[in-house]
């Protein structure tokens, strides 16, 4: 397990993200640690909103959901309030979440649909086990919007989208707070790979917290939502 954890992020300085989206907040370079193991819970209104868009296709699967980096049990809570069957792993063993310990870089079957929110450090590696090795026929993975936006193995993936094709991606339409802090800069996609439905690989959607916006709709009409 140390190896793997020592892959995750590293601290980065105080500001940093504020700084670079334009904001008005000065940079410090004095590092803020990165919580143990890159624990940062996904926000209750990023996973139903997701649900409320692909639930329906999920299900097709028949299959129950893992959710592979579950400590937490944040998304397993709320597929379970959707009537989802839940697996949920993670490295980190979570007996108060019904968590088990595995590690998902590691896993020679797959468990079920994987679901899940990535340490963001080793996203692309997971993407491997999970569509390469195991090949899942669907997988949802929230990230950074700009996940494949560059073209280098440390700083882009774009031979991973040349291997595995483009996913349909769901941009969300306000900035997750995985810290609670109320001051997110970090624009997040839910990214979708989905054999039921090759024609939508390549798609674009935009999504807000009660589900998918629908073409034609005015967002400026969304106000307090975004």
């Amino acid at each position: 397990m140390t190896d793997l954890l020592g892959a995750l992020a590293p601290d980065q300085p105080t500001g940093l993200g504020t700084a670079m989206a334009g904001g008005k907040g000065k940079l410090n370079l004095d590092k803020t640690a990165r919580r143990d193991a890159d624990y940062y819970p996904t926000p209750f209104d990023a996973t139903r909103a997701f649900l409320l868009a692909e639930g329906e296709h999920i299900r097709r699967h028949a299959l129950p959901v893992w959710e592979c980096c579950g400590r937490g049990g944040a998304i397993a809570a709320v597929l379970a309030q959707f009537d989802f069957d839940v697996i949920a792993t993670d490295i980190v063993e979570d007996p108060a979440n019904a968590v088990a310990q595995l590690d998902v870089l590691r896993a020679l079957k797959l468990l079920g649909v994987p679901l899940t929110n990535p340490p963001f450090a080793l996203a692309g590696r997971i993407l491997d086990v999970l569509l390469g090795r195991l090949k899942a026929p669907y997988v949802a993975l929230l990230l950074k919007s700009t996940f494949f936006s560059t073209d280098t193995d440390t700083r882009g993936q774009l031979g991973r989208y040349r291997a595995y094709g483009p996913p349909l991606k769901y941009d969300m339409t306000w900035r997750v707070d995985f810290t609670g802090g109320g001051q997110s800069t970090m624009n997040c996609s839910w990214f979708v790979w989905d054999r039921n439905r090759p024609e939508m690989m390549g798609r674009w959607c935009l999504l807000q917290r009660d589900g998918v916006v629908t073409p034609g709709t005015d967002l400026f009409t969304l106000g307090a939502t975004l």
